[in-house]
């Protein structure tokens, strides 16, 4: 379905302690870290996250099996966890 690309638990590729988990929350997605659990919507492909600084759209790479987020100091790159 729509979307399953995303699921599953992710692990920063530079730092193996960021990671996070995707889940499906009805229609729309629930992002799980440690410390918080955000909301996000299924948008033209990628998963839109409405926060407080405005949406953040994390971006499926097929090619690579990754997801890619902006990050403080340019994009960050997440693995499925194995």
């Amino acid at each position: 379905s729509r979307g399953s690309e995303f699921l599953g638990t992710w692990i920063n590729t530079k730092n193996p302690n960021d990671t996070f988990q995707i889940v499906r929350n009805g229609d729309q997605y629930l992002i799980v870290s440690k410390d918080s659990k955000v909301g996000a919507t299924y948008e033209k492909g990628m998963l839109e996250i409405n926060g407080m600084l405005g949406a953040t759209d994390l971006t499926y790479d097929k090619k690579k099996g990754t997801i890619l987020a902006p990050g403080f100091l340019g994009q960050l790159e997440y693995e499925r966890k194995k």
